[in-house]
């Protein structure tokens, strides 16, 4: 069974380590990259072609809301997560 792979995005390099840790716990799942924000997502993902994209709301540079349309028009069979630890 090949593994999803799975780009995560976040302007916290402490989220994205501890989100990485939970997927390299599974072993069907492979984290491919990282990317600390919606720009550079829309760049990692467009060579990576990852599975699964996890997409953090409010980053600088682009948010992920901004970029979650560019990446669904991208990679129309590419999963997309959004969340965010803000409150509100």
């Amino acid at each position: 069974m090949p593994l999803t792979r799975v780009l995560l995005v976040d302007d916290s390099a402490i989220m994205r380590s501890m989100v990485r840790s939970l997927f390299e716990s599974q072993p069907s799942f492979e984290v491919s990259g990282e990317a600390e924000n919606g720009q550079e997502a829309i760049e990692k993902a467009a060579n990576l072609k990852p599975d699964l994209i996890i997409l953090d709301l409010a980053m600088p540079v682009m948010t992920g809301l901004d970029a979650a349309p560019v990446l669904r028009k991208m990679l129309p069979a590419t999963l997309l997560i959004l969340f965010t630890v803000h409150e509100g």
